[in-house]
């Protein structure tokens, strides 16, 4: 008897279902675990040859098809998996009594299980990243959008971001052209560096005396 009839003669989908962990109600109920199911939709035979069918999303199939999918491998590997879970006895390719499959194939199929569950993990957190980024870039805009609305009405505030640039391209000619080449504007530069400064002072008593 090859592995796959010996498995579906031998297990039925709701003691692979529960070997592997799903949770079962009476009627034979468990929340899907091939969608974010908030409800149980997915039915499990309780029957040798039966199988599953989730109402939800669709997936259905056997006892082998059902470990196929949870594990993320081929059927013939679930079906070697279920096989020694569940100590079932069956035929190889050549016609030899298998018991058990062997160490270098339960390395193979953990090291696939493995890779998917990583794959999954990396995906799941990249998901949460974008999603937390997305909540967080949303915040500081509306925040920023708050403490505008502010700024706006302050007078200190919107006189200095008008003037700010001006006194800085002012020391950053200073400081970038020679004296032959300043002694020619440093007049004006100094004039209107002095008419800011005592603007600054003036607007800014203003705003202490005012608050």
């Amino acid at each position: 008897m090859n592995v796959f009839k010996a498995v579906k003669e031998n297990v039925t989908p709701m003691d692979a279902a529960r070997f592997y962990g799903i949770k079962i109600n009476r009627r034979g109920m468990c929340s899907c675990p091939f969608h974010n199911d908030k409800n149980p939709s997915m039915k499990i035979d309780a029957k040798i040859g039966g199988g599953f069918y989730c109402f939800g999303c669709q997936e259905a199939g056997d006892v082998i098809d059902l470990v196929a999918k949870l594990r993320g491998v081929g059927k013939y590997e679930a079906a070697k998996i279920l096989a020694g879970d569940f100590d079932i006895t069956y035929e190889d390719s050549c016609g030899k009594s298998v018991t058990e499959i062997s160490e270098e194939e339960k390395e193979r199929i953990k090291k696939r299980q493995d890779d998917k569950e990583f794959a999954e993990r990396k995906r799941d957190l990249c998901q949460l990243i974008l999603k937390v980024m997305s909540e967080m870039r949303e915040e500081k805009f509306l925040a920023e959008e708050r403490a505008m609305k502010v700024l706006e009405d302050d007078e200190t505030y919107i006189w200095v971001i008008n003037r700010l640039d001006r006194i800085e391209d002012d020391y950053e000619y200073i400081l970038d052209h020679t004296d032959a080449k300043l002694k020619g504007v440093i007049d004006d530069i100094e004039k209107g560096v002095m008419a800011y400064a005592g603007e600054f002072i003036e607007i800014r008593n203003r705003s202490k005396r005012a608050s």
